[in-house]
């Protein structure tokens, strides 16, 4: 077996082929990258907008606790302040209601 130190046409347009092939794929991976980081982008600008809308639910949701608990708690009969003079006139309404 020897090796033939000879390049032919058909070789160096086969690497030809190959390099020009190679870059174009390249090239449209590079525009897809592009692509795809602005969708990531996006996706990242949603997400904290939903992040913002949920922790507003959230926080409303948790006024809304408290506001409901207030209203039990006067309709129990707790919750009121009471000054010490009105106190023993309004004993009797207060012990009917707990």
């Amino acid at each position: 077996m020897t090796i033939e130190p000879v390049v032919k046409i058909g070789d160096l347009l086969t690497l030809i082929g190959f390099l020009v092939i190679g870059l174009g794929i390249i090239w449209t991976m590079k525009g897809e990258l592009k692509m795809l980081s602005r969708d990531v982008q996006s996706q990242g600008l949603k997400i904290d907008k939903l992040e913002q809308i949920v922790t507003t639910q959230a926080v409303q949701n948790e006024r809304m606790n408290m506001f409901d608990r207030r209203l039990d708690d006067m309709a129990h009969g707790r919750g009121f302040v009471i000054h010490r003079e009105f106190r023993s006139a309004s004993d009797s309404i207060l012990d009917g209601v707990k």
